[in-house]
């Protein structure tokens, strides 16, 4: 009998617990190992293995195949348009193009739109995921991550005439708030993290989660904002992840850009951070955005991890990465609609 992809399946992750554990094990260290070493997965592993087993890791389901299981997927809600899938594994050897594709099709048949997906599919080559995920209207792009390196010497950091800059507070949420959404409407670093279909919304509440903690303790102390006459023109805000200090959001505002203000915001969080003794100093960037990768490799910032590739829903992004989509204020582009109405151009 000839086996087809119709006879894969999806089931919860429990009762099958331990399977559900040892799947996702692998999947998470497939996916690290591609960029790092499988040390580099642990923390991850340990914090989903515990909340399967504890019931509470509801965002994902087990890939079966006449009930054994063979994968494992893994999600996470929020995108007004979609879920954004993490994790796509089937074990090697149990998954073909035909078989990813009816996966990508179950899941959406149970959870909704998928706006983002995971690139580097086990047992695909790069055509064939390539040809797949276009095949279902997905772009690809790439991340990467930068660290400062502990053995450079820090630049000196000089802020233009006029301008101070300071650490950021509690009471410069709104501020920030405001700079993010004149910095990143339209890009699509905007649309990658959304959580709201309404901008001024979505930048209040993403601050909001970066200055209290969703994403590790917020060191104030260590991120910095550039102020002139007053008005304030960028920031720069550093949290601790579980490696160390992460520079998770850097902003200028467009009216003031070209003045070297982005240098001068990282390098006072860069000081910062050494004057307390840190010597870690990371951050991510979407490539594509050649602005900011130019900015980060010519204060000293390397990759550590990637370029690594993952893949975007063209319907529910309408701009790429290193474009500024120009449309309608009222939020992303849903699933299924046009993006006519607005214009994708290069940042200037």
């Amino acid at each position: 009998m000839v086996r087809t992809s119709l006879e894969l399946e999806l089931a919860a992750l429990t009762p099958d617990t331990p399977g559900a554990v040892e799947l996702s094990r692998d999947a998470i260290v497939a996916a690290y190992v591609r960029s790092g070493t499988a040390a580099d997965a642990e923390p991850r592993v340990v914090s989903v293995s515990e909340r399967i087993r504890a019931g509470e890791f509801t965002e994902g389901r087990l890939i079966r195949r006449a009930d054994r299981p063979i994968g494992v997927a893994h999600w996470e809600v929020g995108h007004p348009s979609g879920i954004t899938l993490q994790i796509l594994y089937l074990i090697p050897g149990e998954g073909g193009p035909a078989d990813y594709d009816a996966v990508l099709r179950k899941v959406t048949e149970a959870v909704g739109p998928i706006v983002f997906a995971p690139g580097g599919l086990v047992g695909l080559s790069d055509e064939e995921e390539r040809t797949l995920m276009n095949s279902r209207g997905f772009g690809r792009f790439s991340r990467s991550e930068m660290r400062w390196p502990t053995t450079l010497d820090l630049p000196t950091g000089h802020a233009p005439i006029g301008v101070q800059v300071r650490p950021v507070i509690a009471e410069d949420e709104p501020t920030i708030a405001r700079l993010h959404l004149a910095a990143f409407g339209g890009t699509f670093d905007q649309y990658m993290y959304l959580s709201d279909p309404d901008p001024a919304v979505d930048s209040s509440r993403g601050v909001g989660e970066m200055m209290r903690g969703r994403f590790g303790e917020f060191l104030g102390w260590a991120s910095s904002l550039v102020e002139s006459g007053g008005r304030a023109l960028g920031a720069s805000l550093v949290v601790r992840a579980p490696y160390g200090p992460l520079l998770i959001s850097v902003m200028v505002d467009p009216v003031a850009q070209g003045r070297g203000l982005g240098r001068t915001l990282v390098l006072a969080n860069l000081h910062a951070l050494r004057a307390r003794g840190e010597t870690v100093a990371a951050l991510n960037v979407t490539e594509g955005n050649t602005h900011a990768v130019r900015l980060y490799e010519h204060i000293g910032f390397v990759r550590t991890i990637g370029p690594e590739h993952a893949w975007y829903s063209r319907a529910a992004v309408p701009v790429a990465p290193g474009e500024v989509f120009r449309g309608p204020p009222s939020g992303p582009v849903r699933s299924g609609s046009s993006a006519a109405a607005g214009s994708r151009t290069r940042p200037t």
